[in-house]
């Protein structure tokens, strides 16, 4: 509405009020009525707006951290609370992460979790300390004091720990069954092994995110010898999973992938790998799968950064670039959940894929 409207609105109102043929129980009735109406009005709309604030869709976005090198790098968003899952090479972190971070107005992460002590993992620590970004808590999986390998060097990892702790941050070292309930999901250590492992990898925070009734599984770079114990596990089973080891040589088995039967692969991989030879078993499982299952893949090489908002019966997948394994879609996905995690026992179903234009 113009200024000059207002004006005219006005003059109208100080005319009908000064007509000697309205009486004032009229004019009082109207104007208690106006306010009565406008409380109301104001009551509904501040419930309305808190309902959509306090059931806003939960989002995961897996950034792109793939850019020249591999890397994990994903931003879980629930009603204003930001957790990393991850956050890439260091070099790499600064020109993506760092960016995708600002651009959203975030300068404060509640909650990061380091999957792994390896650099391709946990080197952007120092690409948020050199940006400003706070970080309230870190979780990791605090490795045997001996333990070390050609990328991981404890003295390191620790040192920049350390530099965040004295900066105010809680460093939490994670167990099995460890829970975070966040305002609209919920993320759960499946495991975080103590015991020596053959590999650093396999180290890697083993986690389910529970959000809008569906089930993500992030894997760290869970490689084949703790993936084949896994295998048969049902905690395991989900509707969506972050690949591990970036889908190339080493990594879990075909039955692992067996086991979870993901309806849909978030790969934090770059183009080159998806296509070398190390990545050979996950591009065949992943074809396989395409065409008896119509298991979807989104991978960072062909899709840039990916989000899923998490909705309670069916989920808005959003790819920077869709393609036809990573369609940008209103995805109605019949969830497939587990019951060991659930405080409500409901029995698994079959896949079922329905997708909207």
């Amino acid at each position: 509405m113009t200024h000059s409207q207002f004006k005219s609105t006005n003059a109208k109102t100080s005319y009908i009020i000064s007509q000697p043929n309205i009486l004032f129980k009229d004019i009082l009735f109207s104007t208690l009525f106006y306010r009565a109406f406008k409380v109301i009005f104001m009551s509904i709309s501040v419930f309305y707006v808190g309902s959509l604030s306090a059931k806003s869709a939960p989002v995961w976005h897996m950034i792109n951290c793939n850019t020249i090198t591999q890397g994990d790098c994903h931003l879980l968003e629930d009603n204003s609370v930001y957790t990393l899952i991850d956050v890439g090479e260091a070099r790499v972190a600064q020109n993506t992460l760092i960016p995708y971070l600002s651009n959203k107005g975030i300068d404060v992460i509640e909650h990061l979790f380091i999957s792994h002590p390896h650099t391709d993992h946990y080197g952007g620590l120092e690409s948020l300390a050199l940006a400003g970004i706070s970080v309230r808590n870190i979780y990791h999986n605090g490795l045997p004091k001996d333990v070390s390998d050609f990328n991981y060097k404890p003295e390191i990892f620790n040192k920049l720990l350390d530099s965040y702790k004295a900066n105010g941050t809680q460093i939490i070292d994670v167990n099995k069954g460890f829970t975070l309930n966040l305002p609209n999901s919920r993320l759960f250590v499946l495991d975080a092994k103590k015991e020596r492992q053959k590999d650093v990898n396999d180290y890697s925070i083993q986690m389910a995110w529970d959000a809008g009734g569906y089930r993500s599984l992030f894997t760290g770079d869970l490689n084949n010898n703790l993936g084949s114990k896994l295998a048969h596990n049902p905690e395991y089973q989900a509707d969506i999973l972050k690949v591990p080891h970036h889908g190339v040589k080493g990594i879990a088995p075909d039955s692992f992938f067996d086991n979870v039967g993901p309806s849909l692969l978030m790969v934090p991989s770059t183009r080159a790998l998806w296509y070398h030879p190390r990545g050979v078993q996950v591009r065949n499982w992943a074809i396989k799968n395409w065409d008896e299952k119509n298991t979807h893949v989104c991978n960072n090489g062909f899709n840039g950064s990916v989000r899923i908002y998490f909705y309670e019966s069916y989920l808005d997948l959003d790819p920077e670039i869709p393609n036809g394994t990573c369609p940008r879609i209103k995805w109605k996905l019949k969830p497939k959940v587990t019951p060991v995690l659930s405080a409500k026992k409901v029995s698994l179903s079959q896949i079922s894929l329905l997708l909207d234009d």
